[in-house]
Formats: C-alpha cells, sequence, structure tokens
C-alpha cells in the first residue's frame, strides 16, 4: 500500500513539474497577435522643397530578388514626388540596399543588427540559458530524478511549442538632396523592420518585415 502511495504521489510531482516547465515556455514566449516595429541607425532629415521630383533605387546584396524593396517607388509616389529616370535632374535621389530579409538568428533584433553584431546578445543569451538550465536540475530533488528529467525536456518543448517567430528586413539607405546651388547633401541611414508572432509563418513573416521597411523608408521623405 505503501508503495502505491508513493508512486502516486511520484506521479502528482512529476506532472507539477512538466506543467511548470509548459507555464513557463507559455509565459515567455507568446505573441498571438502580429506585432511590428522599425528603428532607424541614424536620423536623417529632407527639407521639403518646390520640385518634387525623385530617384528611386533599389538593389539587393542578399541574393535573393525577391528580398528587392520594389514597392518603395510607389510609395514615393504616393507622396506626391513625381518619379524621374534620371538621376542627376531629380531634387531627391533614394537608394536602398536590401542586406537582410529572413528568420532572425537567435540573438537578433533590431537593435543587434543596427548596432553591427549580434555577439553580446547571443553570449547573453547562451548564459540565461545555462542558467537556467542549472536551476532545473538545482530543483529537480524536490520531484525525483525522472521528475526532474520529464519537466526539463517538455519545459524545453513547450518554449520551443510557444516561442514567437521573429523576422527581420534590413537595408542601408542613401538619400542625396539637391540644394540650392545645385550642391548635394548626402544622408545615409540603416533601416531595420521586425515582424513577430508565435507560429509566424516564413512567407507571412518575411512579407510584414518587408512592408514595414519599405513604409519606414518612403517616411523619411
Amino acid at each position: 500500500m505503501s508503495g502505491t502511495r508513493r508512486a502516486g504521489e511520484r506521479g502528482v510531482a512529476i506532472a507539477i513539474v512538466v506543467m511548470a516547465g509548459l507555464l513557463t515556455g507559455c509565459a515567455n514566449h507568446f505573441t498571438w497577435t502580429l506585432e511590428t516595429r522599425t528603428k532607424l541607425g541614424a536620423s536623417v532629415f529632407v527639407e521639403p522643397g518646390r520640385a518634387k521630383t525623385a530617384y528611386v533605387e533599389v538593389k539587393t546584396v542578399t541574393g535573393k530578388p525577391e528580398m528587392t524593396l520594389t514597392e518603395l517607388a510607389g510609395v514615393v509616389a504616393a507622396k506626391g514626388y513625381r518619379l524621374l529616370e534620371n538621376p542627376d535632374e531629380a531634387q531627391v535621389q533614394v537608394q536602398a540596399n536590401t542586406v537582410y530579409c529572413e528568420k532572425a538568428k537567435p540573438g537578433m533584433t533590431v537593435e543587434t543588427v543596427l548596432a553591427g553584431g549580434t555577439g553580446l546578445t547571443l553570449g547573453t543569451l547562451g548564459g540565461m540559458a545555462l542558467a537556467s538550465s542549472r536551476a532545473s536540475v538545482r530543483d529537480a530533488s524536490l520531484a525525483g530524478l525522472a521528475g526532474a528529467a520529464a519537466g526539463l525536456v517538455l519545459g524545453v518543448l513547450g518554449s520551443k511549442l510557444t516561442e514567437d517567430d521573429i523576422y527581420l528586413c534590413v537595408a542601408d539607405v542613401r538619400l542625396s538632396e539637391r540644394r540650392p546651388g545645385g550642391e548635394r547633401k548626402v544622408q545615409q541611414t540603416r533601416v531595420a523592420a521586425q515582424a513577430q508572432r508565435m507560429w509566424l509563418s516564413a512567407e507571412r513573416g518575411v512579407a510584414a518585415a518587408k512592408a514595414q521597411l519599405v513604409e519606414a523608408i518612403g517616411g523619411l521623405l
């Protein structure tokens, strides 16, 4: 009888550890609605002029032509600019080069890509993961070795099942503005856009981040 009771108590303890792991995963990563945000590496300012003409040039170094911001010309035109084919005749030249547009690698955010690297963030995340793993093992004595192992494995599984998918699109932007006298004022910045949601597909994630990036660049004018 006592053996049966101990087995029952052990089963309850295992269930508690498993549920705690799953709930922890859900609490840390749980975004049902699509969230987007953009950020500039440096502020740029374009002074309004009487001749609202623009030349738009887009390209990509990602090796994926579909990542080119072809929609940018339409956004610029919608702001009242008349698009020209000759860059020398345009009041404003807008050049955008897509350097990244896909699912974010571990530790990548709009802040890290604008800062020029993800090393520190990756190191921080690695330290946090190690600390979390050690904490789980330390707490294992409360439910027994079998319960701890199940809780740790299913806790990680719960986190993976509920963690957000994050997609980033990043572009280097060059704005050349013709000033009185014919001289040009050149400004450069990097713009990053992020789309985030749980179970976000690559197709929708990239499309959302890319759309935000185009709007952000168009918003500079």
